[in-house]
């Protein structure tokens, strides 16, 4: 069994890609998967900051750039991300995602809270998408609610933040994987065929351990 940790944004487009690449992926080889909440973009701020998609890339072109890009590799999975003029501060939602957690329904809260920004366009840092996204599931918002306004995990989400850039990833890059905790693979789910060579390498590593 192959251990994979994805350092994972819930603002992140290509962590978003990357469930669904992990879901074909497990399907295929023996893995154990570790999803790592952080927050990447920390200067987005804790409330209900965003900021604009040109600011956040530094200048039109750039976003133009982006916008092409993410469509490029999105389309490999059958997805389609469309544009969005805001780009949301992520903490109020991983403080969400982590106490959906210890309610026993982080993965589920996570992939809906992520569908809605990836693919509606909702900001998932106000309060009232979250405590929708909650009711959707059969959760308690008011509990959900009280963890994001009170910040109850901004310390673990501090903590694997921290370790996420020890393990080498650089701000507002997230979207990475580390392969028993050791091989750090930059930008992974771009290409699904050579993410398949780059895992069956280290399986392959490890029979002949």
């Amino acid at each position: 069994m192959l251990n994979v940790k994805i350092l994972s944004d819930p603002i992140c487009w290509v962590c978003f890609i990357g469930i669904t690449a992990m879901d074909i992926l497990q399907k295929e080889y023996d893995l154990n998967v570790e999803w790592l909440n952080i927050n990447a973009h920390p200067h987005f701020g804790t409330g209900s900051e965003g900021i604009h998609q040109v600011e956040y890339k530094g200048s039109l072109l750039k976003y133009r750039q982006s916008r092409k890009r993410v469509k490029k590799i999105a389309k490999q999975y059958g997805l389609y991300l469309p544009y969005k003029e805001y780009v949301p501060a992520p903490q109020r939602a991983l403080n969400a995602i982590y106490e959906a957690k210890s309610m026993g329904r982080g993965t589920a809260f996570k992939r809906l809270i992520m569908a809605k920004h990836h693919l509606y366009g909702e900001d998932i840092g106000d309060l009232s998408v979250i405590s929708e996204t909650a009711q959707e599931l059969g959760i308690d918002g008011r509990r959900i609610l009280q963890a994001v306004e009170s910040g109850k995990h901004d310390e673990i989400i501090a903590n694997n933040t921290a370790q996420a850039y020890k393990y080498g990833m650089k701000q507002s890059a997230s979207g990475v994987m580390v392969i028993d905790d050791k091989h750090f693979i930059a930008e992974p789910f771009k290409d699904l065929d050579q993410l398949r060579s780059i895992i069956e390498e280290h399986l392959a590593r490890q029979d002949q351990e």
